[in-house]
């Protein structure tokens, strides 16, 4: 393919992406050979791969550039980890990206990772900085996610004038949906701080723009969950409003996962609804939803455990499955497919991608778009294989937005609060947290909560000693461990 094709090939597909006509856009993609693309035009292709969420062939697109080339240049490294951060893989992103020159599109990236794993603050900082350097990221968006950042941590000064800032500045004739946008979190922002009325007058706004587009897209459910949200702040609507089950069935409708598991820690908290509230946390790996500021309650107690049920039906005999002592056939005690196992019992509300899951399981490694998934699909069949030998009753799906594991009525799953782990070491140190009786532990104490080897315990326990996991004293059988770090 020579310069002219190329260049004529990518004016193509970017006219098809921009009129979207994503089909036709993708079977130009899908029928590249990238033998034939030039290694200096193949980060333009995986550009526009990325931008249509064909994100593994973006990643095929530069692998060779980075992994089998002598040199490779900065851009095809921030190409293919802003392939990774799209693609879930946030952790192995941020790895990748610190290997090169911080350039305000880089700075970017790493605040869009940050903000993907709710990392607010870490977002905030990287958005301040890129805003001090040169580059070519639009202003709007540098600004809109700044005023997102200031919303989540409860900055409403800086987040409200920033906002109107932008309000003013007619960006309502530059970009809809960054109108919409700052309605929206201009409506947020209040709800917050509990000026109820002026936050219903702001999202109304929002909403009517959303639907002047004529569709019910995202944006408009965004506006929607907030409207939901601050009315049952605000007391101007009963916890269980019709409207509610509406709004779910919407969101389920178009995956947005994230606003479901919000709905439900509102309700949980305006109901007073303990069994609701504990699905939610125990139900959700990353605790930062939990630090909402709103006022609708007070949490109620969670306990140690919960102990995770089909709610469509439950037999009284079900069999109880324990995730942190499965004993399970081929699950060996915090080692890969066990970490696995517990993490696709972490979340009851979104299905894991093959990239997230790839991203908790091997934080050292990166994903590699020829084999990472095959890797990732092995140890998913392994779990399932595992899992139809000793509790059939079980539901292990592939979907479109990825796993999903569930129990059904003849199992139980016994879960914990903190079940993503990157490595054994991590696993073994939240169990004996979890169960020991004394931060002091001798060996006999160690296999009264997990039965290992006398070899497998030495090698974990020197793992989590030189990893400064644990601290130990004495020799022999006298040795102790401590666990208090």
């Amino acid at each position: 393919m020579n310069k002219q094709h190329s260049l004529s090939l990518r004016t193509e597909i970017n006219r098809l992406i921009e009129t979207r006509n994503l089909s036709r856009a993708k079977e130009l993609l899908n029928n590249i050979r990238i033998e034939d693309v030039s290694r200096e035009d193949r980060h333009f292709f995986s550009a526009l791969c990325r931008r249509i969420n064909m994100n593994q062939l973006a990643m095929e697109f530069v692998w060779d550039n980075i992994f089998e080339a002598k040199q490779f240049s900065a851009g095809d490294v921030e190409e293919y980890a802003n392939s990774l951060r799209k693609a879930g893989m946030q952790r192995q992103a941020l790895r990748m990206l610190g290997t090169i020159p911080k350039t305000q599109s880089v700075v970017m990236a790493q605040a869009f990772c940050h903000i993907t794993q709710w990392k607010y603050q870490d977002g905030l900082q990287c958005l301040l900085h890129a805003k001090d350097l040169q580059g070519n990221s639009p202003s709007d968006i540098i600004s809109i996610n700044l005023a997102s950042c200031y919303t989540a941590l409860n900055m409403f000064v800086p987040a409200l004038e920033l906002l109107e800032s932008m309000l003013r500045s007619g960006i309502q004739t530059r970009n809809t949906n960054f109108y919409v946008n700052c309605l929206e979190l201009q409506g947020q922002c209040l709800t917050r701080k509990g000026d109820y009325k002026n936050a219903k007058l702001v999202l109304e706004e929002a909403k009517a723009t959303a639907l002047a587009k004529g569709e019910m897209d995202q944006n408009a459910l965004l506006i929607e969950k907030w409207l939901f949200i601050n009315d049952l702040a605000g007391n101007t609507l009963d916890a269980n409003s019709p409207r509610i089950s509406e709004l779910k069935k919407q969101v389920r409708a178009v995956g947005h996962w994230e606003s479901l598991r919000h709905i439900d820690y509102c309700l949980a908290l305006k109901r007073g609804d303990s069994d609701l509230y504990k699905n939610v946390y125990f139900g959700t790996p990353f605790k930062t939803v939990f630090l909402d500021s709103i006022n609708l309650g007070t949490p109620p107690p969670v306990g140690k455990n919960f102990l995770w049920k089909d709610a469509r039906h439950q037999e009284s005999d079900a069999m109880l499955l324990d995730l942190y002592r499965p004993d399970l056939p081929k699950v060996p005690l915090g080692m890969t497919s066990h970490r696995l196992l517990l993490l696709l019992a972490s979340d009851f509300y979104r299905p894991w991608s093959v990239g997230q899951l790839f991203d908790n399981l091997f934080p050292d490694e990166f994903f590699n778009p020829f084999s990472s998934k095959k890797r990732v699909q092995k140890l998913v069949k392994s779990i399932r294989e595992a899992l139809q030998k000793s509790f059939n009753e079980h539901e292990l799906v592939a979907t479109d937005y990825g796993y999903r594991l569930r129990p059904l009525h003849r199992v139980v799953f016994l879960c914990y609060p903190q079940m993503v782990f990157s490595s054994q070491e991590e696993f073994i140190l939240s169990g004996l947290r979890h169960y020991a009786k004394s931060d002091e532990l001798k060996i006999r104490d160690l296999n009264e909560i997990f039965f290992l080897s006398d070899d497998q315990w030495f090698r974990v326990l020197k793992k989590m000693t030189d990893a400064e996991l644990i601290t130990s004293r004495g020799q022999g059988k006298g040795k102790t461990y401590n666990i208090s770090k």
